[in-house]
């Protein structure tokens, strides 16, 4: 399945989940989008009922692994793709203090290319193996 450029562009690979691939988006937030691995999927509703269970499995496996291992004051989960029409769902920690709070993150990306180092990347991809 291919990838939209721009978020291939905008995130690094972490991990190929049942359904979802797994990636982290270049952000100081900590911040990954879930990719269906359906070709042309664009509304979650395009997936079957039993794919939607799995999508919403892969959100909280996600969400498991961000309360062992990262402090956040609120969790947002959302698909919106209104730029990027391929089917994708944001999990993004958010902070009280991050730079937006507490306003919505979409659309409000960091002006860096990206604040997370090469550890902070591969601290990531351990958690998830």
């Amino acid at each position: 399945m291919k990838i939209n450029e721009r978020i291939e562009q905008d995130s690094w690979f972490i991990k190929d989940l049942e359904l979802c691939q797994l990636r982290l988006i270049k952000d100081e937030l900590v911040w990954f989008v879930l990719i269906p691995k359906i070709e042309e999927a664009v509304e979650l509703t395009d997936l079957s009922i039993e794919d939607q269970q799995q999508v919403l499995k892969e959100v909280n496996f996600v969400a498991s692994k961000l309360k062992l291992h990262h402090t956040y004051d609120k969790l947002n989960v959302a698909s919106i793709g209104n730029i990027v029409s391929q089917l994708h769902i944001h999990i993004v920690a958010r902070l009280k203090t991050d730079r937006v709070w507490p306003g919505v993150i979409w659309g409000n990306k960091s002006q860096s290319q990206s604040l997370l180092s090469n550890d902070d990347v591969q601290k990531w991809i351990e958690i998830f193996k």
